[in-house]
């Protein structure tokens, strides 16, 4: 919904009021927030323009068992269109919100969940990170410069219950889905079943799900209404994978599909490349400072957290891979990471990423049109503590385009 810069403002400074405020009796709160501004060309316009992103994501524990999550995001137009200082259209936006009571009991610890909006989705790092207790494993390239999610294989999104279990035996958990799904192409209600395991060993971490969801209709392509018609199953699975650990030399691998309707296991097998999530990534260390090598094949799909405002300027996920149109995507990148420099604890880098833009795997044999689709990106960034959180610098460079290009500054902090 629409709502006016001050109150955007208000809202923001609400949230991050509530964050600072004592915790009493049985209740704590555990936050991360951030802000970002992005300046790049109007699509509109032309000219210079100014949007601002900003989210608040929280745990309130209410007691020793019980506790709920949630986060909220902010999104405005180009605040300099019509003066900085004047009225900006803008949204709010509850992304996720959960119930969740733990308990422990037969040597695991239990999770049972009433949630609905995003909800720890395949390839995010974000179960792995509240389950096993993991750092943050997500490629440079996909993990969010603003919010709790970065770019998913496939969203677990919706309005449904969970159950998850932890064993204390040994460093795995598995857990079990059913909700209604948010994210089909058409009005069918569709009810989703997913499953996942994941663990993390010292030399190799791993997050596996898989489900389906069922469309389910009340009349024939004939019109005749019936009581239940159930004539297909959209399928979807999910895998991130490392081989070795983030603080060595390792492989990152990521791949699945996401809502391919089957009405035979032999369909299974014509899946395309088109539909292929699969992100490829040798990772090497040294004295503190890394170089990763990226290949991606994108399906156009999973990039579509990119949105518009209403004056045509990008408003981005704060990812290095969504700075590109929403297409199918085939690529690859380099990225550098410094070491931390000096007292400030200054880190720096680059990515370097030449894509071919609405191309996919299953397109490298017809060449003579791959030029036209050619893309290459730099973006340098530099990050550095302020505030007790981070603050990160991206300028992204579109060599091929330059009036595409632009430059975000953000702000991360946990509380």
């Amino acid at each position: 919904m629409e709502v006016k810069k001050n109150k955007v403002i208000a809202a923001i400074t609400l949230a991050l009021s509530a964050i600072s405020f004592p915790a009493y009796a049985d209740f704590s709160f555990d936050c991360e927030t951030g802000l970002a501004g992005t300046f790049c060309k109007s699509q509109n316009s032309g000219k210079i323009a100014l949007t601002m992103n900003g989210f608040v994501s929280g745990q309130v524990n209410m007691t020793d068992k019980l506790f709920a999550r949630a986060e909220i995001a902010v999104k405005t137009d180009d605040i300099l269109d019509g003066g900085i200082f004047e009225d900006t259209a803008s949204g709010m936006s509850m992304n996720k919100l959960s119930l969740n009571y733990s308990f422990h009991a037969a040597g695991m610890t239990h999770v049972l969940s009433a949630f609905s909006g995003y909800e720890d989705s395949v390839g995010t790092d974000t179960y792995l990170r509240r389950m096993l207790g993991t750092n943050g494993v997500a490629s440079p390239i996909t993990e969010s410069h603003l919010g709790s999610d970065g770019i998913a294989i496939y969203p677990l999104k919706g309005s449904g219950i969970s159950y998850n279990a932890r064993f204390s035996s040994v460093p795995a958990a598995a857990g079990a889905y059913i909700y209604k799904n948010d994210e089909t192409s058409d009005e069918t209600s569709q009810t989703n079943v997913d499953f996942r395991f994941a663990t993390a060993l010292k030399y190799l971490t791993m997050d596996f799900a898989f489900g389906m969801g069922i469309p389910i209709t009340r009349e024939l392509s004939t019109g005749e209404k019936v009581f239940l018609l159930i004539d297909r199953v959209n399928v979807h699975s999910g895998i991130t994978l490392i081989i070795g650990n983030r603080n060595s030399t390792s492989l990152f691998v990521q791949g699945g599909f996401y809502n391919r309707e089957v009405e035979a296991l032999s369909d299974l097998a014509d899946t395309e490349m088109k539909d292929v999530f699969l992100l490829v990534e040798p990772r090497f260390k040294f004295n503190g400072s890394g170089i990763h090598f990226t290949f991606f094949n994108i399906p156009g799909t999973t990039l579509g957290k990119i949105v518009e405002s209403s004056d045509g300027t990008p408003i981005f996920a704060y990812t290095p891979l969504t700075y590109m149109e929403m297409s199918d995507t085939l690529g690859g990148n380099i990225t550098f990471i410094s070491r931390e420099t000096g007292a400030a604890g200054i880190r720096f880098g680059m990515h370097t990423m030449l894509t071919l833009e609405g191309r996919h795997l299953g397109d490298l044999g017809d060449k003579s049109e791959l030029s036209d689709c050619i893309a290459i990106k730099m973006m340098p960034f530099v990050s550095f503590p302020v505030m007790g959180g981070t603050m990160t610098t991206t300028a992204r460079i579109k060599a091929t385009k330059f009036s595409e290009s632009g430059i975000t500054v953000g702000f991360k902090k946990s509380i």
